[in-house]
């Protein structure tokens, strides 16, 4: 394997970006022991649309490994004009490795002042718009892991209060896929996500289940928005960040959006997919079954 130094080049016109900001793919990265990790993500970003998520530890570009690797060598291999992607592979808080499909921005592309102010690490204070509680964030309190999810794990099973009356048993579902989706109002990637989610229930029908589990401060305005966004699925109103379902199922580690892809056995197949990889997963299940 040839030497960092020689495939990651760094030169002057790297000291725009210093500080470990990258206004051009919508993110900024710290480096902790030798890693580089996800601080700072602009909802529906570059990086975030690619599937990149907060704390997500970059492991390799295009094959190369970053362990050791500075901020400006791995922006200067982000960022060299080879090619207009770059595949990247991260370690996922929520457990295992994903690959990413990482597009270079055009030249001079730059994220509005607006989405570059969005910021979700503890600079926010909890009540500001746009922030999103967890791990890099103080908008929760300093909960214990009871443990996370990994791919082959088997479902947690759990029942609550649905969101306009009745009760959601996420057991009784097993039989076809599964897909739990962690979601708020107040989380704006979560109403980014909301068009694919309710396509994806368009063109899998009763084929798979979505349940959604929502995390407002109360159900009213969730309801209302479920059905102007047309998530037509069942939702269970959890009691936010200390909701011993939450945290059983880590995503006061995650942060929100999240979602977990269970197999028709009830075991995890994958976990936060959007758009095109999470349709693909699904077709994936549908076939094997």
């Amino acid at each position: 394997m040839p030497a960092l130094a020689t495939v990651f080049p760094t030169g002057p016109s790297l000291a725009a970006d210093a500080g470990g900001e990258m206004p051009s793919f919508g993110m900024t990265l710290v480096q902790e022991e030798g890693t580089l990790i996800v601080r700072d993500l602009v909802p529906n970003g570059p990086a975030y649309r690619a599937g990149v998520r907060l704390g997500d530890t970059f492991l390799s570009i295009d094959g190369v490994r970053l362990k050791g690797a500075t901020f400006e060598q791995v922006r200067a291999r982000l960022t060299a004009p080879r090619a207009d992607a770059v595949t990247l592979q991260v370690r996922r808080r929520a457990g295992g490795n994903q690959e990413l499909r990482l597009k270079r921005p055009a030249p001079n592309a730059a994220l509005t002042a607006a989405a570059l102010a969005w910021r979700s690490s503890g600079a926010l204070d909890a009540g500001q718009q746009g922030a999103i509680p967890g791990p890099q964030s103080t908008g929760r309190s300093d909960v214990i892991d009871r443990g996370t999810l990994h791919v082959g794990d088997d479902l947690i099973d759990f029942t609550l209060p649905r969101l306009g009356g009745g009760e959601v048993t996420l057991s009784e579902f097993t039989g076809k896929p599964i897909l739990l989706d962690f979601w708020a109002t107040w989380c704006g990637p979560c109403r980014a996500a909301a068009p694919g989610l309710a396509a994806i229930t368009t063109r899998f029908g009763d084929k798979i289940q979505i349940i959604g589990i929502n995390m407002d401060s109360t159900p009213g305005m969730a309801i209302q928005y479920a059905q102007g966004a047309g998530l037509t699925y069942p939702h269970a109103f959890s009691q936010g960040w200390e909701d011993p379902v939450i945290r059983e199922y880590g995503i006061h580690l995650t942060g929100i959006p999240f979602n977990i892809l269970f197999d028709a056995q009830g075991r995890v197949a994958a976990m936060d997919l959007h758009g095109q990889p999470l349709a693909d997963a699904l077709e994936l299940l549908l076939h094997r079954e």
